[in-house]
């Protein structure tokens, strides 16, 4: 797999490298996530813009859930161990009382001690605000799955003139996307997903080593990669607790999605 990345236009190294970052460590993404947003229904076929801008729904709806479940066991590993700790102390508190002797006051230290550890504990949790992440993303998700089945609802059962329901829903995506100004999205996963859709621009526009040639559509080979990239996340042994690296993501979605592809094109030759 290396070599074929090596091979590329462009390797996963470098486009990771290529990807701009801002101040708190995330990825820039408010630039492109403009133009992502900014579709003329003039410009082309309503039905693909239509699926591009569910593409496009789809991607923010996949980090944000992944962003939420990291957060939400970020914040139960701090909030757990500080429970059983404030719970033990308590027990040891009520255990020493009426010890006068060297194991009371032995007690007694311990207490101070576990309650002291458990106050730092509580203490770090507060200041990572892990909950308060985890509500915000989740909230966003959330918003973001209700659009995504409004789009899938009126391209099946409206036959009209989209441009209204598109512009409108171009704004809800903008709005649920403003929403997430105090948490940003974790690198490994933003990162990952960029530099996942840099591929596959590269792919349809000038051909890429890592995949074999479809009659799929940009859109279409973006929808199928983000879902094999958050197959990826997802099943790395230590998610939720702790991402995987970016590239190391990158590349096992790419391969998921070669295998796909190989296979859907050998039975489509049969």
């Amino acid at each position: 797999m290396d070599n074929q990345s090596n091979s590329s236009p462009k390797s996963i190294s470098s486009v990771v490298a290529s990807v701009p970052q801002n101040d708190f460590g995330g990825i820039n993404t408010s630039v492109d996530k403009e133009q992502e947003l900014h579709y003329d229904p003039e410009q082309g076929d309503i039905s693909h813009t239509m699926f591009r801008l569910e593409v496009n729904v789809e991607r923010e709806r996949l980090m944000h859930v992944l962003a939420a479940t990291h957060f939400m066991h970020l914040d139960w590993a701090f909030v757990l161990p500080s429970i059983i700790l404030t719970l033990f102390s308590s027990i040891l508190s009520f255990m020493s009382a009426g010890l006068k002797d060297e194991t009371g006051t032995r007690m007694s230290m311990s207490v101070g001690i576990i309650t002291l550890v458990a106050g730092t504990w509580q203490s770090m949790s507060k200041q990572l605000k892990f909950a308060a992440r985890y509500e915000i993303h989740e909230v966003t998700a959330i918003a973001l799955k209700r659009i995504k089945e409004k789009i899938e609802f009126t391209k099946v059962h409206f036959h009209g003139d989209h441009t209204t329901f598109i512009q409108e829903t171009q704004r809800d995506f903008t709005q649920a996307a403003k929403r997430i100004d105090s948490s940003i999205i974790p690198l490994p996963i933003s990162s990952a997903f960029d530099v996942l859709k840099q591929e596959i621009q590269i792919h349809s526009q000038m051909g890429n080593d890592n995949l074999p040639e479809t009659s799929l559509t940009q859109d279409e080979l973006l929808m199928l990669a983000y879902a094999e990239l958050n197959l990826v996340i997802t099943g790395f042994k230590m998610f939720p607790y702790v991402l995987p690296m970016s590239e190391r993501s990158v590349k096992k979605a790419l391969v998921r999605l070669r295998k796909k592809l190989t296979c859907s094109t050998c039975e489509a030759s049969r």
